[in-house]
C-alpha cells in the first residue's frame, strides 16, 4: 500500500487547465497543487499546498490561482475560526500554524506526528486528525482550545489513519480514515459511531469531508466519486453517490462555498478544476 506522502506526490502536480467540454458549473483553475480547501465568507477559495509545499493558494471565483502565504511545512488542511484567524496543519513538522487576518504566520500548537485534517467549532476550538507516518499509523483526534491547550478528543476505536474532518451545528465531529474508508461520527462526549464505509485495498479511500445544509460530503479519490450522507438530529441516512461524480476522476479537497451555497470539489489529476455541487435552497429558505 502506498503512503499518504506518495499519494500527495501523485496528485499535487502543477497542471495547466484545459476545458473544451467543461461543465458550466466547474471552475477551471489556472494551476492547482492543493490538498485540503477552505472557502471564506467572501467566496475566496484557499487551498493547502500539500506535503511537498510551504504555501497556501489563493483562488478567485474565476479560477485564477496565486501562491498566497508561505511559511508552512507541508500544509494539508485549513480551517477558519469566528475571529477571522486561519489554522493550518503542517504534516512535516507536527504543528498547527495560525495565520492572522493580516497574513502573519506563527506556530500555534505542537501536535502528534502526521497531522492532517482540521476543523473548528463556533467557540474557536480546533479538532485535528492524525494520519501518522508511513502507511498511516495514527489513530487520534486532538482538541486545541483558543488558548492553545492541546488534549486528546478521541483515540482508537474506529480511528485508523484518519484524515478528513468536519463538524455540524450540533457539535458532532465527523472523521474519515484514509486507508479503510470508515466514516465516523464522534459526539461531544467522545463516543464513536460508524456511519459509512468506502473500502479500498489500495488506500486513498477518503480524502476530505465537508458539512453543509444537513449533509456530509465525502471525497473518494481512488474511486473517482463524491458521496453524501444526510444528517438529521435523530437519524443518519444512507450514503449515496452524488451526480457530480461523473465530472471527477480523483477528487480530494472538498469545501462548502457559502456565497454560492455549493460544495466545491478539487479535481487535479486529468484536468485542473473545481467541480461545483449546488445545494439548492438553504434549509431556512
Amino acid at each position: 500500500m502506498l503512503s499518504y506522502k506518495k499519494c500527495l506526490l501523485s496528485t499535487g502536480l502543477i497542471l495547466l487547465s484545459a476545458f473544451a467540454n467543461a461543465n458550466k458549473n466547474d471552475i477551471p483553475l489556472s494551476y492547482a497543487a492543493m490538498d485540503g480547501m477552505h472557502v471564506r465568507s467572501d467566496g475566496i477559495i484557499l487551498g493547502a499546498g500539500g506535503f511537498r509545499s510551504d504555501q497556501l493558494l489563493y483562488i478567485q471565483q474565476n479560477g485564477v490561482t496565486f501562491d498566497y502565504i508561505s511559511g508552512f511545512a507541508g500544509p494539508i488542511d485549513i480551517t477558519e475560526t469566528p475571529d477571522g484567524n486561519l489554522f493550518v496543519t503542517n504534516f512535516n513538522n507536527a504543528t498547527v500554524s495560525k495565520v492572522t487576518p493580516d497574513g502573519q504566520v506563527e506556530e500555534f500548537a505542537q501536535v502528534l506526528v502526521g497531522p492532517s485534517g482540521i476543523t473548528s467549532d463556533p467557540a474557536g476550538n480546533l479538532y485535528v486528525s492524525h494520519y501518522g507516518v508511513g502507511n498511516g499509523d495514527g489513530d487520534t483526534v486532538l482538541k486545541i482550545t483558543p488558548e492553545g491547550e492541546v488534549s486528546t478528543y478521541a483515540t482508537g476505536g474506529y480511528l485508523d489513519a484518519p484524515i478528513g474532518t468536519a463538524i455540524d451545528e450540533n457539535g458532532n465531529l465527523y472523521v474519515a480514515n484514509f486507508n479503510n474508508g470508515l466514516i465516523i461520527q464522534i459526539n461531544s462526549e467522545g463516543e464513536q459511531t460508524l456511519i459509512g464505509e468506502i473500502p479500498s485495498d489500495e488506500g486513498f479511500a477518503i480524502g476530505h469531508l465537508a458539512y453543509a445544509n444537513n449533509r456530509l460530503f465525502i471525497s473518494n479519490p481512488i474511486g473517482g466519486k463524491v458521496f453524501k450522507i444526510r444528517i438529521k438530529q435523530r437519524r443518519i441516512g444512507p450514503m449515496r453517490e452524488v451526480n457530480a461524480s461523473k465530472r471527477v476522476t480523483f477528487p480530494n479537497g472538498i469545501a462548502f462555498n457559502p456565497v454560492s451555497n455549493a460544495i466545491l470539489v478539487a479535481e487535479v489529476q486529468k484536468s485542473s478544476k473545481l467541480v461545483s455541487i449546488s445545494l439548492g435552497k438553504r434549509p431556512e429558505e
